[in-house]
């Protein structure tokens, strides 16, 4: 209720709402946040954030959170729009993969291989190093634009990327270890397009209504236009499973059977980097589902110490009340979590 006596009618359904609060507060960081949308619409379901112990919607303003391997999904997608190529398909990768080595990935005697699909799921640095290189910075700029990089919208700053000075630094800003910032909003752009191929503004207002009951304003969908080609999109999609079936938030996604814990297949990527400037290690899984034919949204994101409790945990419990209708106990044994904060 405004102080006019004007009603603001907010777009968030009220049983996820409350879950995605009870998630923040049982699992607080430093900074955290969590938000779940419609991607056909861009309606916000759900969002609650956390920012120094204190309930706050503050930590999806800031853009200096390090974008880590979220910027994968920026080099794969800029190498799929340049290259005829298939999931399955092979290339060349020199290790160790989770190490900052860049001048290794791009010099050494003897190469490993591994399929697009592995080294997504993988979050497979060197390769994605070398995707970097053979693309080249004007490439991999041409697509961040169309995801917001180096922009403000609304009067918030999203995502800054650093031009590489040599074929090294062009190595770190593709694999995500460099050079690039990512704010929690522009994820929510980002996530939208790569799994639907378009730009649809998020929104939270739903309706105001005036003191005597006239609705002056309500909220429609914007789709702003087609940002990919739908052959990208449906390779991006087969390829981003691969991070909750095999890769890096496998053992979020799935229980000791190998059945997925949402009930629907879901494609994401997890991202994590330690930031000086922020003071703690920062994790992040934005995601979709159902992987086919993609509805709802995520994106997670935290900074503070290590802890089993990551992104991909808190989404993975989102998307389970919302595909599933449960939030009771923990599907997941702790003891099987492992802290990694090795760039993955």
């Amino acid at each position: 209720r405004m102080s006019d006596g004007s009603k603001v009618y907010f777009t968030v359904d009220p049983n996820l709402q409350q879950i995605a609060n009870t998630l923040i507060s049982t699992y607080p960081k430093e900074i955290e946040g969590i938000v779940l949308f419609d991607l056909r619409s861009g309606r916000i379901l759900a969002i609650a954030g956390f920012y120094r112990g204190e309930k706050s919607l503050y930590p999806f303003k800031i853009n200096k959170y390090p974008a880590a391997s979220i910027f994968k999904i920026i080099t794969l997608i800029s190498f799929l729009e340049n290259n005829d190529v298939r999931p399955e398909d092979t290339f060349g990768f020199c290790p160790p993969i989770y190490r900052k080595r860049p001048q290794k990935w791009l010099n050494c005697e003897k190469e490993y291989f591994s399929t697009l699909y592995n080294a997504f799921g993988t979050s497979n640095n060197p390769l994605f190093g070398r995707l970097a290189v053979m693309l080249g910075f004007p490439s991999i700029m041409n697509v961040a634009r169309r995801f917001y990089f180096n922009d403000t919208v609304d009067g918030i700053p999203f995502g800054i990327i650093n031009p590489p000075k040599n074929d090294y630094d062009l190595a770190l800003l593709g694999s995500g270890f460099d050079h690039s910032t990512l704010n929690p909003i522009q994820a929510i752009r980002l996530t939208i397009i790569s799994s639907t191929g378009l730009d649809v503004e998020p929104y939270i207002i739903s309706r105001v209504v005036s003191k005597n009951g006239t609705v002056i304003y309500r909220a429609t969908p914007r789709v702003l236009g087609r940002v990919l080609r739908e052959d990208v999109v449906e390779k991006f999609r087969e390829i981003a499973v691969s991070t909750v079936l095999d890769g890096t938030a496998k053992k979020y996604f799935k229980d000791g059977d190998g059945r997925v814990l949402t009930g629907v297949k879901v494609g994401g990527k997890t991202g994590t980097l330690r930031s000086r400037e922020l003071g703690g290690l920062v994790e992040w899984f934005v995601g979709f589902a159902p992987a086919e034919n993609p509805e709802v949204g995520v994106v997670a994101f935290s900074v503070g110490n290590p802890s089993p409790v990551k992104p991909q945990y808190l989404a993975m419990r989102i998307l389970q009340a919302y595909f599933m209708g449960k939030l009771e106990g923990i599907p997941i044994a702790y003891r099987r979590f492992r802290n990694n904060s090795s760039g993955l």
